[in-house]
């Protein structure tokens, strides 16, 4: 863009101000804003550009007003989530205030900008303002008639220092307060009340305002959620693929639960920004509620919707910050970045009404902590296939192209992942880029986003493409191009190509985007889709788009589960065989439009894997999974990928010993199966006729029974609640024909007081009895009753505790998963 003057003039229409706003904000060493209003339309169009600035560490002040009730609420959460981006090295060098008008009329419209000598310096170098007519909505900074001229600071030093010196008077008067949680809330309520006996008509709609209601395909969803409820599910999961509105299903199905004059709603997540993308959604939904987060340092904990970091509020010392039934409804998006364990105090603590597990994973084998969170109650899914078929997602062309330039077998392996710096060093060479440059040359359509493995292979594909003719950028956490400029050029035609590291993995819409290069070695499931998915987004520009996705696959078995992520089937012998010989007679089924097309000798090598020996199937398998998850796989994952326990055992003697063998176990985890080996072998080959006995583990789990001893009262009300919220159980309760009728019952505080006596007789005698005389041999751990309470003689260590529960959580779930109750007759 063409650098202007002072005297230069914006005036709206075909001459918008927004793109010199975007312009000066990415330049600027020192922002200064004040506006008369703000609008949530207008800020979401500058915001990234704010956010980029506030993380470089530039000095960012924004004053807004509160004059006649214009400016959103939801407009200054999203502007009070800049705070949430700044370094700590740059600390408190974003500022945002309010000024309360009062009987005051409040208009400025003033954006200062100023860059410096340089980095460390105050002395200004440059400075410029724009005076005018421009709030911060939408219309004013892209389609109304807006007249704003430029003022520089060389041309008219005197007007430039006098406007600077009103500004900083403006923003440090009296009536300026800080804006925060507790003021939006405050400003919320009394807008509402002023909208209502109408002093300011003008706010009674949001501006360009649309009424939500649900797609067909979350219809669908919300009618099985409601369902489930109605059969008594307390929890449940719903996998929905990337792109088709998990979120904003979330918070419809909310409407069912709680009040939405006051909802009392949790949103958790792994990632602060999945978190900010959800308050915006809410926000749409329940545009009157007041939101918060918990997270880091800022912890705010009388948010109708809160929106809470796991690593902050999954801490037992956090919890009891909340009471158990606080919220009515809660929300556990994405969580397949985290082991089980790591929900558990929070899925253990909390009691809302009902709670949802939201994940794009469609296979169990990347979800089966989930679904064990979930109480194995999955209630509904789409895939990525079928949001293809319901023309919700576009269809694609696939290339399984042989990655011929780089032996993977060479390139260090440890601990499930490659030695980053030997990778980088494999994959930069001119006869890999030449070979990716021809395929995307001959294959691509305009628009594309190109996965890499580090900043410095970026760095080396972007410059290897320029060379040869085409406009790309290096998009990554340090690079000079930022995101939303990469996104914005790549929108506007202005690259070709985006070289991006993990950037664009998840929460980021690019519509126009045709092609995908694949350039790393993908080997996690979630990765892969995720990235896939940035390129399946609909648009009304592109309304017969077919997504390019050009994936470059070597010859190391973090590959081997490409057609599974595609096909969604499981990555076993048998399904890796199957889909070997439908591809070689053509009889894959897929939606129409979508194409694969492999190299033969990469189908070639996929075949050859299905002949390995059992022992190097499950190291295999259990490599993959690892790296597919970011974490050691646990035995029923094993199970799911086709190497379930009993082939485990009988090639390594245990399911830990094999995880210690692979050097997977912590310093805790080692000495518990040292303490416990025997109660760990055998629990792996317990038999079950019906659920009791996991239950009851999971029971003293819940209760902290094994070092706390519970009463078998105590452990057969909690029993009864597990098995009642996982309807897959609930069969076994109808089956106690000695306590006729206590199966309708869905809690047990609620189950008359004769029943609740027979109930507990019954766990007494099985299976409280049946762990009681389970253990013969002489160095396994015991369990006895003792005055009605049930003891664990072999305490756990204080020290060991959390890694005996998680090792044990793993063989509930194993055993729990594969038990298929019987229905009563």
């Amino acid at each position: 863009m063409t650098e202007h003057s002072s005297g230069y003039l914006t005036t709206g229409g075909t001459h918008p101000f927004y793109p010199y706003l975007v312009q000066a904000i990415e330049q600027a060493d020192e922002i200064f804003m004040a506006v008369a209003f703000v609008r949530y339309s207008g800020l979401s169009l500058i915001f990234d550009a704010l956010r980029d600035a506030v993380q470089r560490g530039k000095y960012v002040r924004v004053l807004t007003g509160d004059y006649l009730g214009i400016t959103e609420p939801r407009a200054l959460r999203l502007l009070l989530q800049l705070l949430q981006e700044e370094p700590e090295h740059t600390a408190n060098r974003c500022e945002l205030k309010v000024f309360e008008s009062g009987q005051l009329s409040f208009h400025p419209k003033v954006y200062i900008f100023a860059t410096m000598i340089n980095a460390v310096s105050s002395t200004v170098e440059n400075g410029f303002a724009y005076v005018g007519s421009s709030n911060l909505s939408k219309s004013a900074l892209q389609q109304g008639i807006e007249w704003n001229v430029r003022v520089d600071m060389h041309e008219n030093p005197a007007r430039f220092i006098q406007l600077t010196t009103a500004y900083n008077e403006l923003f440090e008067s009296e009536n300026t307060q800080k804006l925060t949680v507790e003021w939006i809330d405050t400003y919320q309520k009394q807008r509402f009340v002023e909208r209502t006996v109408g002093r300011s008509t003008a706010v009674q709609n949001t501006e360009n305002s649309i009424e939500l209601v649900p797609r067909c395909h979350q219809r669908a969803a919300l009618d099985a959620l409601q369902e489930a409820r109605a059969e008594g599910y307390k929890r449940g999961l719903v996998v929905m693929a990337t792109g088709l509105g998990k979120t904003y299903l979330s918070a419809f199905d909310s409407l069912s639960v709680t009040s939405k004059d006051a909802p009392r709603i949790l949103f958790v997540a792994h990632r602060q920004e999945i978190l900010q993308q959800a308050e915006s959604a809410y926000l749409d939904v329940y545009p009157d509620a007041s939101t918060g987060y918990y997270m880091a340092a800022r912890k705010d904990t009388q948010a109708e919707i809160l929106f809470a970091s796991i690593a902050t509020l999954g801490q037992k010392e956090q919890l009891k910050q909340f009471a158990p039934q606080h919220f009515d409804y809660i929300v556990i998006d994405e969580f397949h970045h985290a082991a089980a364990k790591s929900y558990q105090h929070l899925l253990n603590y909390f009691e809302p009404q009902f709670l949802l597990g939201l994940t794009a994973t469609p296979h169990r084998t990347d979800g089966a902590d989930i679904l064990a969170l979930c109480d194995g109650n999955k209630i509904f899914e789409m895939n990525l296939l079928d949001g293809i078929e319901l023309q919700k997602l576009a269809p694609f062309k696939y290339y399984g192209i042989q990655d011929e330039y780089v032996d993977y077998q060479r390139v260090q392996w440890r601990q499930g992942q490659f030695s980053i710096q030997d990778l980088e060093q494999a994959v930069n060479t001119a006869e890999r880029a030449e070979s990716i440059f021809a395929h995307w040359q001959e294959k691509s359509l305009k628009r594309t986003l190109a996965f890499c493995v580090s900043k410095i292979h970026a760095e080396y594909m972007a410059a290897f493409f320029t060379r040869k003719g085409v406009s790309c950028a290096v998009i990554h956490s340090t690079s000079l191009v930022k995101r939303h400029e990469g996104i914005d050029g790549l929108n506007s035609g202005r690259f070709q190509v985006l070289f991006t590291v993990d950037l664009f993995n998840e929460g980021v819409d690019i519509p126009l985007v045709d092609t995908v290069l694949m350039l790393r070695p993908t080997e996690s499931r979630i990765l892969f889709l995720q990235q896939l998915g940035r390129g399946l987004r609909k648009s009304d520009a592109l309304p017969h788009k077919q997504l390019q996705v050009l994936d470059f696959i070597g010859n190391h078995h973090v590959f081997l589960n490409r057609p599974q992520m595609l096909l969604g089937v499981e990555p076993t012998v048998q399904s890796v065989r199957e889909f070997v010989s439908r591809y070689r007679t053509n009889r894959l089924k897929l939606p129409a439009q979508c194409e694969l097309d492999y190299d033969l000798a990469v189908i070639d090598w996929i075949a050859q894997w299905a002949e390995s020996t059992a022992s190097e199937k499950i190291q295999r398998t259990y490599d993959r999974l690892k790296q597919t998850l970011g974490s050691p796989p646990n035995a029923l994952e094993m199970h799911q990928a086709g190497q379930g326990l009993d082939k485990v055992r009988k090639e390594y003697g245990s399911w830990f010993a094999f995880v210690d063998l692979n050097k997977d176990l912590s310093d805790a985890e080692q000495a518990c199966l040292k303490q416990f080996y025997g109660f760990f072998k055998k629990l792996e080959t317990t038999g079950m006729t019906k659920s009791y006995k996991m239950v009851t583990l999971q029971a003293l789990i819940e209760l902290n029974g094994f070092n706390t001893p519970q009463t078998i009262a105590d452990i057969a009300a909690q029993s009864f609640a597990i098995i009642a919220r996982r309807e897959r159980l609930r069969g076994d309760l109808m089956e106690v024909k000695a306590i006729e009728g206590i199966a309708q019952y869905a809690r047990f505080q609620d189950v008359p007081s004769p029943l609740q006596k027979q109930w507990i007789a019954y766990w007494k005698k099985n299976p409280v009895s049946a762990w009681c005389g389970q253990w013969s041999t002489q160095e396994a751990p015991k369990f006895e009753t003792i005055n009605d309470t049930l003891v664990f003689l072999e305490r756990v260590p204080e020290a060991q505790v959390d890694a005996f529960y998680g090792m044990l959580q793993s063989l509930i779930d194993y055993h729990l998963f594969r038990y298929q109750p019987r229905l009563p007759v």
